[in-house]
């Protein structure tokens, strides 16, 4: 009988064919095709048939065992690329969450700088922008004149007395002058306490004359009022 390959019951390939002797049926794996055997009844040696059958079973054994290697490196790089996708997902997360975070940063600071240069700018005093206005004296003579201390009015800084109210400016003469006030003031008085009528409205003249020749305008009309008041407190003191 011509020799059979078939498959047993565990998935094994075997080849079926008659003892070349004694015609026993014999069964052997197909990968023993081509091999030395001998029969377990007449313990004849001979060559198990089927080296073909067993060439190609063994070659769709390889392209079997290929196909499953082709799919397996197949799976293993869709596995390897998918992971990758995951990671380069992942990283892009991750640097989109920094750079937010890094925005998130950027406007504190400036939130924080803005406030800082608001309470700096409050603690400041404040910038008054201003422009001159127009006035009796040149804007060439604007740094040569001052305002007097009495009258408030623009005076030169070289005027020793204000042409205005004709209050002396020069501290030396002032103070000359206010230095002769107070020695007058008390010669007056003694005369006066003295019961001598006459003898304080000499005083008092002279005193007005000295007065009068010393002082400007402004000194006259004070020297003026001073002596009204002498004369009273001597009338009063006579009567």
């Amino acid at each position: 009988m011509k020799p059979q390959v078939k498959k047993n019951l565990l998935g094994k390939y075997e080849i079926k064919f008659d003892c070349p002797k004694c015609g026993v049926r014999l069964t052997s794996p197909l990968l023993d095709a081509g091999e030395i055997d001998d029969c377990p009844d007449c313990r004849t040696k001979f060559r198990v048939p089927g080296k073909q059958q067993r060439e190609a079973y063994e070659a769709k054994l390889a392209k079997e065992k290929a196909e499953k290697e082709a799919e397996k490196a197949l799976r293993d790089e869709e596995r390897r690329v998918a992971v990758e996708e995951k990671r380069l997902k992942q990283e892009e997360r991750r640097l989109q969450q920094e750079e937010e975070q890094r925005r998130r940063e950027m406007i504190l600071a400036q939130e924080e700088e803005e406030r800082r240069r608001t309470e700096l700018a409050n603690l400041l005093p404040p910038t008054v922008h201003g422009q001159i206005v127009d006035s009796p004296v040149s804007q060439g003579a604007i740094s040569d004149v001052a305002e007097c201390p009495f009258c408030a009015e623009l005076v030169s800084l070289r005027a020793r007395k204000c042409k205005h109210c004709g209050e002396l400016l020069d501290p030396v003469l002032r103070a000359a002058e206010e230095s002769r006030r107070a020695s007058a003031v008390p010669q007056i008085v003694n005369v006066v306490h003295g019961g001598n009528a006459t003898a304080s409205a000499d005083a008092a003249a002279s005193a007005d004359a000295s007065i009068s020749s010393a002082s400007s305008c402004g000194g006259c009309i004070s020297a003026i009022i001073l002596l009204i008041i002498i004369v009273a407190c001597a009338g009063a003191l006579s009567g």
